[in-house]
């Protein structure tokens, strides 16, 4: 429990820095969440790197992708050693949207296991853990105006 505790705050350590380490993990999540809602729409800010020829990435395991300059998909993640890892993350967001006070409508879950909510014109989507071809296993939230793009 402790090893998947700290697995989370090493993902989340650029934001404590910067948002204070006084706060609870759904403060945290919360934060990661609103960040990533606010880029949709938006250009790419500083502090994000090219990944490839639409999507960029930054120091807090937030990845976007655009479409004709503007930010059309914006994803929270994070990359763990094992399953357990990455459910304890996918916990912390379950609870999130799960929350009534956070206003967000569970929509329906897609075939590739994928659960989707809905508020204010945004989707999100909480993917499943899956492993890539490295080994290690990949999970987070992503967030879209269209549901399509899940």
């Amino acid at each position: 429990m402790r090893k998947s505790f700290i697995s989370i705050l090493i993902m989340l350590i650029s934001i404590f820095q910067a948002y204070g380490q006084n706060n609870t993990q759904s403060e945290i999540v919360e934060y990661f969440i609103n960040k990533a809602v606010s880029l949709l729409g938006e250009t790419v800010p500083d502090g994000f790197r090219r990944v490839d020829r639409t999507t960029f990435a930054n120091n807090e395991d937030i990845i976007i992708i655009t479409e004709d300059e503007k930010i059309v998909i914006s994803y929270i993640g994070s990359i763990f050693n094992t399953t357990h890892e990455a459910h304890e993350l996918n916990g912390l967001l379950y609870d999130y949207f799960e929350n009534r006070g956070n206003n967000w409508s569970f929509v329906s879950s897609t075939d590739n296991g994928t659960d989707l909510y809905f508020r204010d014109d945004i989707y999100a989507g909480i993917s499943s853990p899956s492993r890539r071809d490295d080994g290690l296993i990949v999970t987070g939230v992503g967030f879209s105006r269209k549901i399509h793009d899940f």
